[in-house]
């Protein structure tokens, strides 16, 4: 081939090259700019994706966190909203089983919706000229569904108590892109604001002796600190003492029902009687309560341990060791032996798990009812007539068979009880101190010792407790702050009684200043929503503050130390001194619309005529209560607990409500409480009011 074609040949290969490789990059141009643009897309479409979830969750968050407890709004007049919605959640069929009449009883209207809907139209973002965006399309709101998962009803007719496990959908759109927000909750067990007693202690065991002579105690004490008890003192309800026991003395002990208890700790040495007595019908010995001494019980002095026609089945869980003089009014159970000292009466039955030893006592031993042994026995037998004598009863000494004896089952391991089933009677169960101690000692501390200023202020003993040690599930409340830290980001009214009195007649968030003389000044708080006061740390004397009939006051304290000499914190009723208070679990109770949570580690004294009315919460709290406040007019006491009028003379109060703090001093003073049972504890509360609790199970994203 000729040069010239060679040539020839060459260009139009090279030409097809030029043209392949243009044609390739043409292709993967296009390639890119398709893969650019579908990215872009995609990265618009996540965007709207993640716009459309978070609008969703945050529907979701207000309707579970806010409209379903919701207590201050009404929807209808009459009902608050939270309390409607709860309602309803009875009229959805129970997914679990939709034609099980007992998961779907027609409590609040027929059951007959699949589930409930509700919508939510959000509005858009401006400055009010120019729109900049909104949450959701104005044809498609968020779209919330509320599906009844499972149900199960109290059998005891108690709403608060039913179980309801529900799913809680919220739905979205921005564009055309849809996102979802789910959550499934169920129903939390009710616990009370502060606790079930008049007083909880939460200290550690380890500090001071607490002196509470002279001081009534009405619905029940919970301690782990050592305390001295006695002199005119009462102390009426469930009582548990986890530390040294010291009564001087006529201490009197009262139980009023049947299903109370008393629980002393693994050293108890009583110098003097030992308080307690039983109250209930007399008629049916299976109402005597029960008191309970987990180890050895030493009584080197005279003690009398109930009282004639009030009977204490007293059951000590080691050995029982007397001094001079021992009389115990009800049937008494030792798991292990006896040793007795001049003198042993029994006005009941006496069951032993171990030895008997009565040699020692020189002026007789006495059981007026039935006795027996398991173990050895000893007695007197010098026949100077004041040997053993089993009056009107029979005796097994030594050998007892099981059935002369009560049936004990210690499950204290497990579930933190001992169950004792006397001989012919029934069951009873006495808490020990697994179950106390998880359920009253010093209930989890939250971040730096502190609580929550916002609704999550009054937490239970369980969610505190998972504060302190949160699982994997766990989540803290949405409004978690600290008191301090709360104060610090409100805005905030101040008021200072020295100037004169002052009426709050609005919601909002005030400060009260330290008022070293308010001259007889007084804050009045009257309905309208809710009021927040903090109190500075300081001195506060002579003034008050009055909460009317309706109102809902909320008392803060940051760590600090603070007086009250001649300062009443009351509601308008207690000023009536023609109106009889009722406080206990019966009767018609006194409302209690003030709570008081103190952070940290505070000191609060109270002197003078003072009292408190409220739930008190302040975990880390020490108070020292010099303080009188006597309930009384012409005629006298106006308080009745349980139904049963008090009225020993002189007795004074500084708390009514229940009581939450570290430690504890009433002094010789008679400091008082007298507790009042927590709303929504035992029936649903009056229209208006929610009254079921949820836990968060898991959010779910759709």
């Amino acid at each position: 081939m000729s040069e010239s074609k060679r040539r020839n040949a060459f260009s139009g290969t090279v030409l097809i090259m030029i043209l392949t490789v243009m044609v390739v990059l043409i292709i993967m141009l296009m390639a890119t700019l398709t893969v650019v643009s579908t990215a872009g897309q995609r990265i618009y479409t996540k965007y709207e994706e993640n716009q459309a979830y978070y609008t969703a969750r945050s529907a979701l968050d207000v309707f579970t966190q806010k409209m379903l407890y919701d207590s201050q709004y009404t929807a209808d007049g009459t009902n608050a909203q939270g309390y409607l919605i709860q309602q309803s959640l009875y009229t959805v069929k129970a997914q679990s089983d939709p034609d099980d009449p007992n998961k779907n009883m027609n409590i609040y209207g027929p059951v007959d919706k699949e589930y409930l809907e509700y919508t939510v139209s959000l509005p858009k973002l401006s400055d009010g000229t120019n729109v900049y965006g909104k949450f959701c399309d104005d044809d498609e709101p968020v779209v919330i569904r509320v599906e009844v998962l499972d149900r199960t009803y109290n059998a005891d007719g108690d709403r608060t108590k039913d179980s309801i496990e529900f799913k809680v959908t919220a739905t979205s759109s921005i564009g055309d892109v849809g996102g979802s927000a789910a959550v499934i909750m169920e129903t939390d067990t009710v616990s009370g604001i502060t606790s079930d007693r008049a007083i909880t202690i939460t200290g550690d065991g380890s500090g001071s002796e607490m002196d509470i002579r002279n001081t009534t105690v009405l619905g029940g004490l919970a301690t782990r600190e050592a305390i001295y008890l006695g002199n005119q003192g009462d102390y009426w309800g469930d009582i548990f003492l986890g530390n040294t026991v010291r009564v001087d003395g006529n201490g009197s002990r009262v139980v009023s029902a049947d299903d109370q208890w008393m629980y002393f700790g693994d050293i108890t040495d009583i110098t003097n009687n030992f308080p307690m007595e039983g109250r209930y019908d007399l008629s049916d010995t299976n109402k005597r309560p029960n008191a309970y001494v987990p180890g050895n019980y030493n009584s080197p002095n005279n003690v009398t341990s109930g009282a004639l026609d009030n009977e204490v089945n007293l059951i000590i869980g080691g050995n029982l060791s007397t001094g001079n003089n021992f009389t115990h009014y009800g049937n008494l159970y030792v798991m292990g032996n006896i040793t007795a000292g001049l003198q042993f009466t029994v006005n009941g039955n006496l069951y032993v798990g171990g030895d008997c030893d009565f040699s020692t006592a020189n002026n007789g031993a006495n059981v007026t009812g039935d006795m027996f042994v398991s173990g050895t026995y000893k007695t007197r037998s010098d026949g100077d007539g004041n040997d053993l004598t089993v009056i009107g009863g029979s005796s097994t000494l030594g050998g007892a068979s099981s059935t002369d004896m009560p049936e004990v089952v210690d499950t204290s391991d497990t579930d933190g009880k001992i169950t004792v089933t006397w001989p012919g009677g029934t069951a009873k169960e006495v808490p020990t101190v697994l179950s106390l101690y998880t359920q009253y000692y010093r209930y989890g501390d939250i971040s730096e010792g502190t609580i929550t200023a916002s609704e999550n202020a009054f937490l239970s003993s369980d969610e505190l407790i998972n504060l302190r040690t949160p699982d994997s599930d766990f989540e803290y409340p949405v409004d978690f702050k600290r008191i301090h830290e709360y104060k610090a980001s409100s805005s905030i009214t101040n008021i200072n009684l020295n100037s004169g009195s002052y009426t709050i007649s609005s919601p909002g968030v005030y400060a009260l200043e330290s008022c070293g003389n308010a001259l007889g000044h007084t804050l009045t708080v009257e309905p309208g929503g809710l009021i927040e006061l903090f109190i500075n740390p300081g001195f506060y004397e002579n003034g008050s503050i009055v909460v009317k009939a309706g109102a809902k006051l909320k008392v803060y304290g940051e760590p600090g130390t603070y007086g009250f000499r001649n300062f009443p914190i009351v509601t308008d009723n207690i000023l009536d001194n023609s109106v009889d208070l009722y406080v206990g679990d019966s009767g018609t109770l006194m409302d209690i619309p003030i709570s008081f949570y103190f952070e940290g580690e505070s000191v609060i004294s109270l002197d003078g005529n003072t009292l408190w009315v409220g739930n008190f919460y302040g975990p880390r709290t020490s108070i020292n209560s010099t303080a009188a406040y006597t309930l009384q007019n012409g005629s006298g006491s106006r308080l009745y607990y349980n139904g049963v009028h008090y009225d020993r003379p002189g007795a004074g109060f500084s708390f009514i409500g229940s009581l939450l703090c570290d430690k504890y001093s009433a002094g010789d003073n008679k400091g008082g409480v007298a507790f009042v049972k927590a709303d929504g504890s035992s029936t649903p509360p009056a229209p208006g009011l929610p009254w079921l609790t949820f836990s968060y199970v898991k959010y779910t994203r759709n």
